[in-house]
C-alpha cells in the first residue's frame, strides 16, 4: 500500500508558500511537508546568476533525484506528503527561461521532461495557485528581495501553468485563485479536497 503525494505549484507571489504554511498549521500531524529546491547545496547554486538556464535545469533534476530518494519515496511506506513546488514549476520556469518562441519552448519542454529522474513520482493531485499578475507583483514587492519578475513575466508564467497542466497531470489538478479567498479559506478548501483523495 502506498501513500499520496500532493504538489502545490504556482508562480512567485501567487500565495503558494503562504498556503503551504497554513496547511502545515492545520495538518502538520497528518502529512510530511517538504519543498523544492530541496538540497541546500543545490539550492544555493540554482539561485546563482552565474549558472546558465541549462545548468540550472540539470541542477533541478539532480536536486529532485535526491529529494525523491530521501523524502518523497516515503509514500511507499504509506506516508502522505505535501510539497511546496515540484516538477511542474521546474518545467514552467525553465522552459520559459530557455526559450522564447513557441517552437523553441516545445523543444525545451521535451528536453526538460527527458532529464527528469527515472524514479520520478507522479503526484496524486496538483494544486496550481494563481492570482492576477498585478497582485502577484505587489506581493513580491513587499518581500525583502523585492520583485524578481515583471507583471508581464508573471502573466506569461500564469498562462504557461494553465497551458501545460493537462499535459503534465491530466485530470489531476485544480486551479486555486488566491486573490478570491482568504488564506484560511483557501487552505481549508485544499485540505478538505485532499482528504477526499486519501
Amino acid at each position: 500500500m502506498t501513500g499520496n503525494l500532493f504538489a502545490i505549484e504556482g508562480p512567485d507571489g501567487a500565495g503558494k508558500s503562504t498556503l503551504v504554511k497554513t496547511l502545515w498549521e492545520i495538518a502538520r500531524d497528518e502529512f510530511i511537508f517538504t519543498k523544492e529546491p530541496y538540497y541546500k547545496m543545490y539550492t544555493d547554486i540554482i539561485k546563482s546568476r552565474e549558472v546558465t538556464p541549462f545548468e540550472r535545469a540539470l541542477l533541478f533534476s539532480a536536486d529532485r533525484y535526491k529529494h525523491i530518494n530521501e523524502v518523497l519515496s516515503q509514500i511507499y511506506a504509506d506516508q502522505n506528503i505535501i510539497t511546496d513546488r515540484y516538477y511542474m514549476s521546474n518545467l514552467v520556469y525553465q522552459t520559459l527561461e530557455m526559450a522564447h518562441t513557441a517552437a523553441d519552448q516545445e523543444r525545451a519542454y521535451s528536453w526538460l521532461l527527458n532529464i527528469q529522474p527515472l524514479n520520478l513520482i507522479k503526484p496524486t493531485h496538483t494544486y496550481i495557485i494563481l492570482a492576477e499578475p498585478s497582485e502577484m507583483y505587489t506581493r513580491m514587492c513587499r518581500r525583502v528581495e523585492g520583485a524578481t519578475h515583471t507583471i508581464d513575466q508573471l502573466e506569461e508564467l500564469s498562462l504557461y501553468y494553465q497551458m501545460i497542466a493537462e499535459r503534465i497531470c491530466p485530470g489531476k489538478y485544480t486551479f486555486v485563485y488566491s486573490d478570491q479567498l482568504s488564506i484560511f479559506d483557501m487552505a481549508t478548501n485544499v485540505y478538505d479536497h485532499i482528504k477526499t483523495l486519501i
